[in-house]
């Protein structure tokens, strides 16, 4: 009877330890998976920055050439703080 016991007793010790051990596990992989979505995030707003500021510059230069050397109807570039 006693060798059940504390086979039980230790089954459940080591159960209690897996489960904490999931748990921080599943926080630090939680962790990694939102850090990965931010940097995705944070590289389609720049990828979008980027895009609008080569659509930009094409206008100004479509304006430069249209225009000759009168750069009075350039666009205005509105930086925006992320």
């Amino acid at each position: 009877m006693t060798k059940d016991s504390s086979a039980t007793a230790g089954t459940k010790n080591n159960f209690s330890d897996t489960e904490e051990e999931t748990k921080h596990q599943l926080k630090k992989e939680q962790h990694q998976v939102n850090s990965y979505n931010w940097v995705v995030d944070t590289y389609k707003k720049l990828t979008g920055e980027y895009l609008n500021l080569i659509d930009d510059y094409q206008l100004y230069i479509k304006n430069l050439t249209s225009t000759g050397t009168n750069t009075s109807k350039t666009p205005e570039i509105q930086w925006q703080q992320m």
